[in-house]
């Protein structure tokens, strides 16, 4: 069965109407404040279905294609359209790892920068620096004698505008598969009917959000805690198909994401052909698996209340969560600002980490879709750490010097 017969069967399913979705939310939904985050299942798939027109495949060779230098950038000249694509940071990726090109060098080239010369004056980058660029492009990429320029490729870019102008998104092998988005959340709609998505950050190609489960909404002591699952899929190689149990906290908005502890994992490279029917089977064990961890979940976060902090000073606790999770400076003052709104809320209760881990996700929430999704996965592994992984971290966090403090927290 094709991708596209797959599709078409999904749509002609009768589903569950917006209305009742949002009644099985109505506390969070309504008085909690939510409705900027949350849409139903019929929403969702309207704006992805809205979203991927602006997707354009074009399969062909090297040699249907030229690197032009502009005044303020390169773009990718379809020669047989006579249509120009701007390339994003993966597409420049993407290119390098097929050519071997330095990504740095690439990426650095086009980044918009100022700086001063020797008299001081102020330069950014210009035609000069995007000619290095497309020479260094054609050199590695356009150049019969180190790629093959017949061989087919997949070329993924988003459609050109009035001036003929689009973005090239990922240069990926004929042998990709692509797992398209839209099928994707009509696999996770059937095992989750009822269910509402929020804190939605996907886009035509990479898909970011959280699905609330039914039934496990919980009345705790500074707000409502609920189970979610947070899924995502990437056409272009950004992540791969995820689904892994996670908590909101109706408060803040905010998730924890922990490891999955039971089911078998959905994991599938975008390569060769792939049987549609047999991944949509996995996809729903796999939920099947995670949604009755969700209870456990709320248990286990509301647990982190009862490991203080004690003595040890609250940027030891941020610098050392720093060095753990490699963390930059912005992002440690993202976490500070999170425990002082956190600290509001909870009082005295902030010095746990209980309130460590609500103030990293909500720092994640001013972060990037990936990093997002990453800072939830920090704050989940707080779950299974227990009391003697808490004390251990404390005097991991105890012992740091000044100098290790200042390196990782911004004065």
């Amino acid at each position: 069965m094709s991708q596209n017969e797959v599709l078409s069967i999904e749509s002609s399913n009768a589903m569950k109407s917006s209305k009742s979705a949002h009644e099985d939310f109505h506390h969070i939904y309504e008085e909690k404040g939510w409705e900027e985050q949350c849409m139903d299942w019929d929403q969702t798939m309207e704006i992805v279905e809205v979203d991927q027109q602006k997707i354009n495949d074009i399969r062909g060779g090297l040699n249907e294609w030229e690197c032009v230098a502009h005044d303020d950038k390169v773009t990718f000249h379809h020669l047989p359209t006579d249509c120009h694509y701007n390339p994003t940071d993966h597409a420049l990726k993407n290119i390098c790892a097929v050519s071997n090109m330095s990504t740095w060098a690439a990426i650095n080239l086009r980044e918009t920068m100022v700086a001063k010369t020797k008299k001081g004056e102020d330069y950014t980058r210009g035609r000069a620096d995007y000619e290095v660029l497309r020479d260094y492009i054609n050199v590695h990429l356009f150049n019969g004698d180190r790629q093959d320029q017949q061989k087919e490729r997949l070329f993924r870019t988003w459609r050109s505008d009035d001036a003929g102008e689009g973005t090239l998104r990922a240069l990926l092998s004929n042998k990709y598969c692509i797992i398209n988005n839209k099928w994707f959340l009509n696999a996770v709609r059937e095992m989750i009917p009822k269910g509402l998505i929020c804190h939605w950050k996907g886009n035509a190609d990479t898909l970011f959000a959280n699905v609330l489960i039914p039934d496990t909404m919980r009345e705790e002591q500074d707000s409502d805690f609920g189970g979610m699952i947070s899924i995502g899929n990437s056409e272009i190689g950004l992540r791969r198909i995820s689904s892994l149990p996670s908590i909101f906290r109706a408060i803040c908005m905010n998730g924890c994401i922990w490891d999955q502890k039971e089911g078998k994992a959905v994991s599938k490279v975008h390569r060769g052909q792939i049987d549609l029917v047999e991944l949509r089977l996995k996809i729903q064990e796999n939920l099947q698996a995670q949604i009755p961890l969700l209870n456990d979940g709320i248990d286990k976060l509301v647990e982190l209340r009862f490991l203080k902090m004690n003595d040890v000073p609250i940027d030891n606790i941020f610098a050392q969560t720093a060095i753990e999770n490699s963390l930059s400076k912005p992002e440690v003052s993202l976490i500070r600002n999170g425990y002082l709104t956190e600290e509001q809320i909870l009082g005295e209760e902030v010095r746990t980490s209980y309130g460590l881990a609500n103030a990293i996700t909500r720092a994640g929430q001013e972060l990037s879709p990936e990093r997002w999704v990453q800072f939830d996965m920090i704050a989940g592994t707080m779950f299974r750490a227990g009391e003697a992984r808490w004390e251990s971290f404390l005097k991991r966090a105890r012992d740091l010097t000044d100098e290790q403090i200042e390196k990782r927290i911004a004065v």
